[in-house]
């Protein structure tokens, strides 16, 4: 039996892409995941597992969203490949794909039509209709085939990729490494599929990550990434040469790859149903197409029982976070409302439980030893279940600039710490975010302006300009969890925040 081996991350946040324009990401880290994994190695039963539970990979790093407290929620969505129904517009789709292979561009003929019109269609014969391997032997204008592989890197492959996110999502910013890291590498153990008998040539032998190539004339024009396990195929990107944009590539290979459940499972392999398509997010309108294929259904975030897409369309279109099993835990605010509920509390590492753990203790004061600190001292900070531990200096020992994280006073109520980072000091200008009243504010002499990284937090855009007597103290670096030990909190750049203009005195 094959072990699964990984590397548990708590909760976090990232910059969202979804609800942004092309190859740009929203500046405030708005798309929540409730947890992460670094995985070294899973089985494609314990990946299949996850991904009913919400989660999915990029390369090896495995992650959940926390739908309630994202800007964009995302909702599993799969395919019923055994019972999908091909709309009239997708089967002239893969018509027109297959006029082209095998006569090349020519005008739509009424006889072209007329042979169209078939009374019974099947996906499979009509996907490979115009394939190598699959049709006669007589000449064609072009020659297409297919080649499904395990996942690997090429130059060819990186060349595409390239091309790909250049032209379509605007974005400039790619390597080799990166590439791998993203859609080559992956964790899953390859572990044969049991076929009831000998399964027809092209299709795989094994579970596992592959490529899908598409080739035209030799020429590679689209990769399909895909995961196989036990219940189904997973898509999990898809790129191709945007000179051959008009033949609309990606809903073709969507197609292909419900094509590929149903064969796999028509081979006899149990379990085999669906095509698992990535996440559905209803709030961005580029991400919908998902839903035009039938039937779908979506996955609760709550129960992950799965409800069929039409019933769960007037819960998406009526609330922000919409939960199909109990729709009163359904809600219309905003996500930076929500976190503003969640409670930071700051306490003295030796209350803390972890001090009382030899070893831990141990290993925070050789950190301090090593350090060579003087004048700090060691705080606990919880925030959504994870506990960091960190060393402060405090005011009278450094001075706090833009970049630093800070433990200060409440402005609204002295009773209570808050831990923010500082993006702008006196006399820089802020652009400033809902629900702020004003666009822009200068940061008056003697004042701070504070933000939380994670989200809209209850900050400064929450509250003003913060006195500077309010800090407390400044985090130095983070001496537990031990992974994270000697981890800075200060900037990692000296460059002010992109919404700030700095003083003209600096």
């Amino acid at each position: 039996m094959a072990i699964s081996v990984g590397s548990p991350a708590g909760p976090m946040a990232t910059t969202c892409g979804y609800c942004s324009p092309p190859g740009n990401r929203t500046t405030t880290k708005s798309a929540a995941h409730a947890a992460g994994l670094s995985a070294n190695q899973l089985s494609c039963q314990v990946y299949q597992q996850m991904i009913d539970r919400g989660w999915r990979r990029s390369g090896t790093w495995c992650y959940k969203p926390n739908l309630k407290a994202s800007c964009c929620p995302s909702y599993t969505i799969k395919l019923d490949a055994d019972n999908f129904k091909v709309s009239k517009s997708k089967r002239k789709l893969i018509n027109r794909w297959n006029r082209f292979i095998l006569h090349g561009k020519q005008p739509e003929s009424k006889t072209l039509h007329a042979k169209s019109k078939e009374t019974t269609f099947f996906l499979s014969n009509a996907i490979h209709a115009a394939e190598v391997g699959f049709c006669s032997d007589d000449p064609h204008e072009h020659r297409f085939e297919t080649v499904l592989e395990p996942s690997s890197y090429s130059s060819e492959k990186f060349e595409l990729y390239c091309k790909y996110q250049r032209d379509v999502h605007s974005d400039l910013k790619n390597s080799p490494s990166g590439f791998k890291h993203f859609l080559v590498d992956s964790p899953l153990i390859p572990a044969p599929i049991p076929y009831s008998s000998s399964p027809p040539s092209h299709l795989p032998v094994n579970y596992g990550s592959y490529h899908q190539l598409y080739k035209c004339d030799d020429q590679l024009i689209a990769i399909g990434v895909i995961d196989i396990l036990p219940d189904c195929v997973s898509s999990v990107y898809f790129m191709y040469d945007p000179e051959w944009e008009e033949f609309s590539l990606g809903k073709l290979s969507a197609l292909r790859e419900a094509s590929l459940a149903s064969e796999i499972k028509a081979a006899g392999a149990p379990g085999m149903s669906s095509l698992y398509m990535g996440f559905y997010i209803h709030s961005c309108p580029k991400m919908r197409y998902k839903g035009d294929y039938h039937p779908s259904y979506l996955a609760d975030p709550e129960t992950y029982e799965w409800f069929p897409l039409e019933k769960c369309i007037p819960l998406l279109e009526k609330y922000r976070y919409a939960c199909f099993s109990q729709p009163d835990h359904s809600t219309a605010e905003p996500a930076d409302a929500l976190a503003k509920d969640n409670k930071i509390t700051v306490i003295p590492v030796n209350k803390s439980p972890y001090w009382k753990d030899e070893e831990v203790r141990r290993d925070i004061l050789g950190c301090i030893a090593g350090l060579a600190c003087s004048q700090l001292l060691i705080q606990t900070l919880r925030f959504y279940g994870e506990t960091w531990q960190y060393l402060t200096d405090i005011p009278s020992t450094a001075v706090i600039v833009g970049g630093d994280i800070v433990a200060l006073k409440s402005p609204e109520n002295a009773k209570y710490e808050l831990v923010k980072r500082i993006i702008a000091i006196e006399g820089d200008t802020v652009r400033t975010l809902p629900p702020y009243p004003v666009p822009e504010v200068r940061v008056p002499k003697g004042h701070i302006w504070v933000e939380g990284d994670a989200f809209h937090s209850q900050d400064s855009n929450s509250f003003g300009p913060v006195p500077s007597g309010l800090v407390d103290s400044r985090l130095v670096c983070l001496i537990w969890p031990a992974w994270r030990i000697g981890s800075s909190t200060r900037a990692t750049t000296p460059d002010p925040h992109p919404r700030v203009t700095p003083a003209p005195s600096r």
